[in-house]
């Protein structure tokens, strides 16, 4: 072997250092066959590449210098294959691209030379699929196109060519087909208009003058088809009026002849059937009156006789339904009444004596079907025969035996049988045809004695099966069983029904024993405790309890205590708080020291990081430094909040310098103290700084303070101090904008009646019934402005049910476990937080379309999306019926706020009332100059001013208050709530993370709450990464966000 491998190893090594391809591949397939060192074979394979690199590089050359377009193609595949450089490959497929295009360009000139159509096309064709690409040389790309266009130029010149001479050709032939193909040619090779407009003249009177010959050749034939056709054509054709009437009229007379002639041949075939289409047709064509009736007579004569003759022939027939069928036809034929009499006469006797002969032959024969049968027949014959009246009662009553005798054959086999099923059957059957009741008793008492055997059985079976649920069932069926006279039976029955109760209770008590037995075993507390409380129910023997319930002593304790310690361990205070409250009532009180102390450590620690005022914080310092936590870092923080007070208060106090007040209140801002102080210093800050808040501070909405967020975003409130500053913008109210107008004209009224009132005199007293309309005027106004006020505060109560009723879905659907799809979930997330900017733009009649994909605007889109949140979560088929209801009882109740808000809308304060205000306080307002025109003089031109813009300022307010939904309440705010909670509830998702991650559990938590891993939180996880600076939590959420991608991916 390590001959053969040493001669293989020297072969391989003398064809690499040789130039034959072959042997070396040769060498190289034989080296790995005998397993020849890896080294050796990777050199040779390395050497036998280099030789095909030169060989494919040369032959590439070769190629190139030769300039072969097909070598070439190959040389560059094969070099492709090989790894050739890719310079070399590029530059030789460059100059395979430029052979191509100067082959392409030569057939373009060789067609053109030849100025054949033909050649032409194919050279064009061929040169478009090759359009010349970007690596192309400029001139050459040039010399392409130049030679493409001249060669589309030639062949468009020679089509025209031959288009223009085909259409001449056309029109000088007259032919009509000939013309209009090589027309529509010229058309679309874009031929001269000139020629083309020659042309349809031409074609247009070859077609009038077709049409015109078709329709005179038409009217003096007498083919109906053929001149209604050509009547039609020349009509589309546009040929004379004078030659259409004509042909029209022609055209009538044929139609009339016809008809009449169709008429007479059916009126002489005495064919009724043909005759009375023929008679519909002439009515339809109006054919003249004489002939119509002539038909109508021959008709009725016709139908008349036809009736007569079947009415003979059924009266000698022995079919009554022939009969009938016959007089009916004659009846309506019109028939003389003599002739129908006789028939019917015949009927009647015919279907007595068939009845008559019926009913003897079923009594006869004493077969209960045929002898119904009879009798029903009978009835139909004939009510007042007395003789068939006679013959149906005799039947009745044969009948009637025959049912009683069948009845009782029936109930008395049954009894002798003791078939249960057939008893119960014969038994219905002859209660209802009322057989002798001793009968009926008899086998009623047959079928108890039946049925309580069975039961007996059954209840001996389960005894022996120990079957508890039969068992259960029999004993409550037996004991409703009635009291039987057999007195052995019934005392079979209640010996049965005590073996059956003690065999029941045994088999609970045994069963209860078993249950507690094993759920002792399995170490389960739950378990064991709800088997205790059943066993207990089920009134098993305290002493047989006792083990287990020390069992179940033990494991409690034993939780209590894991409970517990795992609480010490967490520092978490809700946690001890529940461990402690738990184990209060199981574990001694020594155990519990520890717990205690740790508890009320976390409380101070907690009362110290969240007091803010001056008193909390000596109070919290105190009793830190009496548990010895002076080195605690929480009461560096109290300290410093504490100074941070005492600082503020004292510069907020003393000092007139805004920088120094500032400077204290960031401090006091950042370690966030007491809110009320921190406001005040506020409002001391602003007066120093000299802070004009006129009237627009207290419509702001306020969502920071100090930097931070505030919980609950809320709106700046009015101040009395801000009373003057507000009468400084009055010139800037959006009120006194509205009720400029009647303002102005009240004072220029007031105005005129001074300038009268300073030339006239006045008498006083005149014009004292204004006096008399103040109080009806302050009451109209009050209960105005009362009622708009009512419909503001029911509006804010709406929208904040709205906003309670997303709360409670969003919370619910948060919270829900792993069986909602996270698609579904975010899906309605999303539509939650849309649903309140929604309701938003439908109560202000808004249709922007921009938040829901919906173009009607006759649509409600809050109840179009409420129907899309229902459809989502109906179609939650992970949750249970009473689950998905659960969910749907927030959407119900957003349905059902939605009407109360459009109501508020649609409803506006009644009309004729707010007409009746409007014209009274214009009336009060124009008659009050001339009360005060005797006392004020111009002065009452500025008490006109004021009054006027008082009163209209009111009723303008009660106006816009009237509308709460048209920019009086800021929705905007409870929007941006319910979006903030949705986001919120992440958040804390993310500092639950965050926690576990602290705690070592990560991985739990991302189990637990992977189904809630959405882009909603990835958000989250980006901005918190974007805006946090300290580098331990920027760590830890990049480690928590990388849990969170890792759950999504699985």
């Amino acid at each position: 072997m390590k001959l053969l491998q040493m001669r293989e190893l020297k072969n391989l090594r003398s064809a690499s250092t040789g130039d034959d391809e072959m042997q070396l591949r040769n060498a190289i397939k034989e080296a790995r066959l005998i397993d020849l060192p890896p080294t050796d074979v990777e050199q040779a394979q390395d050497a036998l590449n280099e030789m095909i690199l030169a060989r494919e590089r040369k032959a590439l050359k070769d190629a190139m210098n030769i300039r072969d377009e097909a070598q070439l193609r190959d040389a560059i595949s094969d070099a492709s294959k090989a790894d050739v450089p890719p310079d070399e490959v590029e530059k030789a497929q460059k100059l395979l691209s430029r052979i191509k295009l100067l082959r392409y360009v030569d057939g373009l000139e060789k067609a053109i030379d030849s100025n054949s159509e033909g050649q032409l096309r194919e050279a064009i064709s061929v040169a478009r699929k090759a359009a010349p690409n970007d690596d192309s040389d400029d001139a050459e790309n040039a010399r392409f196109n130049l030679a493409l266009g001249e060669a589309q130029t030639a062949l468009k010149g020679i089509m025209l060519a031959k288009e223009l001479k085909q259409l001449q050709d056309a029109v000088v032939s007259k032919d009509e087909e000939q013309l209009r193909e090589a027309l529509s040619q010229a058309r679309a090779t874009d031929l001269p208009e000139s020629e083309c407009a020659k042309a349809q003249e031409a074609l247009n009177s070859l077609v009038l003058e077709r049409k015109l010959k078709f329709l005179r050749n038409a009217a003096s034939s007498a083919d109906q088809e053929q001149l209604r056709e050509a009547i039609s054509a020349g009509r589309k054709a546009g040929l004379p009026a004078d030659e259409l009437d004509k042909a029209n009229d022609a055209l009538n007379a044929l139609i009339r002849a016809r008809d009449v002639q169709m008429l007479q041949e059916a009126v002489a075939s005495e064919d009724e059937d043909t005759l009375r289409r023929a008679i519909l047709d002439a009515k339809q064509l109006e054919l003249p009156d004489d002939e119509v009736s002539n038909a109508q007579l021959a008709l009725t004569e016709l139908v008349q006789r036809r009736s007569i003759r079947q009415l003979e022939s059924a009266i000698s027939s022995s079919s009554d339904s022939e009969l009938k069928d016959a007089i009916s036809e004659a009846r309506k034929a019109g028939v003389s009444e003599d002739v129908l009499t006789d028939a019917k006469k015949t009927l009647k006797q015919k279907a007595l004596a068939k009845a008559s002969k019926y009913l003897e032959d079923a009594k006869l024969l004493q077969e209960e079907d045929q002898l119904r049968d009879a009798i029903i027949e009978a009835r139909k014959v004939d009510a007042t025969s007395q003789e068939i009246q006679e013959e149906v009662e005799a039947a009745q009553q044969v009948l009637f035996r025959l049912i009683q005798k069948r009845q009782t054959d029936d109930l008395r086999r049954a009894v002798a049988r003791r078939d249960e099923t057939e008893l119960r059957e014969a038994i219905r059957e002859a209660r209802r045809q009322d057989l002798a009741s001793d009968e009926i008793e008899k086998a009623q008492e047959t079928l108890a004695e039946l049925v309580v055997l069975r039961k007996l059985s059954w209840l001996t079976t389960a005894i022996q099966n120990n079957d508890e649920s039969e068992l259960r069932n029999l004993l409550a069926d037996i004991r409703k069983t009635e009291s039987l006279q057999d007195e052995s039976l019934q005392g079979r029955i209640v010996e049965a029904l005590d073996q059956g109760q003690e065999a029941l209770a045994q088999i609970v008590l045994e069963r209860e024993i078993e249950n507690v037995t094993q759920a002792a075993r399995t170490g389960s507390e739950t378990q064991l405790q709800e088997a205790i409380e059943q066993a207990k129910e089920a009134n098993v023997p305290i002493q047989k309890l006792e083990n287990a319930m020390e069992t179940l002593n033990q494991l409690t304790c034993a939780r209590m205590r894991l409970d517990l310690q795992s609480a010490l361990d967490s520092d978490d205070e809700a946690e001890i708080r529940g461990a402690l409250k738990e184990a209060r009532s199981v574990l001694p009180f020594e155990e519990l020291e520890e717990a205690n102390n740790k508890l009320e450590t976390l409380l101070l620690l907690r009362e110290l990081s969240e007091a803010s005022t001056r008193t909390a914080l000596r109070a919290s310092l105190q009793r830190a430094e009496f548990r010895d936590l002076a080195e605690h870092p929480a009461l560096d923080v109290a300290r410093r909040k504490l100074a941070a007070i005492d600082n503020l208060r004292e510069v907020a106090e003393q000092s007139d310098d805004p920088g120094t007040i500032e400077a204290a209140l960031e401090q006091a801002k950042r370690l966030r103290v007491d809110p009320d102080l921190i406001s005040s210093a506020e409002g001391i800050l602003d007066r120093e700084m000299g802070i004009k808040r006129f009237g627009l501070k207290h419509g702001v909405v306020i969502e920071e303070r100090g930097g931070e967020a505030l919980p609950i975003p809320y709106q700046e409130r009015f101040r009395s101090e801000d009373i003057f500053f507000l009468l400084i913008d009055v010139f800037r109210s959006r009120t006194l904008q509205q009720v400029a107008m009647p303002v102005v004209i009240c004072t220029l009224w007031a105005m005129v009646c001074a300038a009268v009132s300073s030339r006239h005199h006045l008498a006083e007293g005149a014009w004292r019934l204004n006096q008399f309309l103040v109080t009806p005027l302050g009451l109209l106004l009050t209960f105005r402005t009362q009622q708009s006020i009512t419909r503001f505060n029911g509006a804010v109560d709406l929208w904040s049910k709205v906003s309670s009723a997303c709360r409670t879905l969003s919370r619910a659907l948060f919270y829900q476990d792993a069986r909602i799809p996270l698609e579904k979930h975010y899906s309605l997330a999303q539509q939650i937080c849309l649903f309140p900017a929604v309701l938003r733009e439908h109560l202000e009649n808004r249709r922007t379309n921009k938040l829901l994909n919906i173009r009607r605007d006759d649509v409600s889109k809050p109840i179009a999306l409420l129907d899309q949140i229902q459809a989502q979560i109906f179609s939650l088929k992970e949750l249970d019926v009473s689950e998905r209801n659960w969910l749907l009882k927030p959407v119900e109740q957003l349905s059902d706020l939605v009407s109360p808000c459009e109501m508020i809308v649609q409803t506006p304060v009644p009309q004729s009332y707010v007409r009746h205000t409007g014209r009274f306080l214009a009336v009060w307002l124009l008659s009050l100059p001339l009360s005060l025109a005797s006392h004020a003089g111009w002065l009452m031109v500025l008490i006109e001013l004021i009054a006027s813009w008082c009163l209209f300022a009111i009723q303008e307010i009660g106006l816009r208050l009237e509308d709460p939904f048209n920019g009086q309440i800021a929705m905007n705010i409870f929007i941006k709530t319910v979006k903030k909670e949705v986001r919120q509830r992440y958040v804390m998702l993310l500092e639950e993370l965050l926690q576990a991650h602290a705690d070592g559990h990560l991985d739990d938590a991302v189990n637990q709450w992977s189904h809630r891993f959405d882009d909603k939180l990835l958000e989250v996880l980006e901005d918190e990464q974007r805006l946090e600076t300290a580098e331990t939590r920027q760590t830890m959420l990049v480690a928590v966000e990388r849990g969170v991608k890792q759950a999504l991916e699985a």
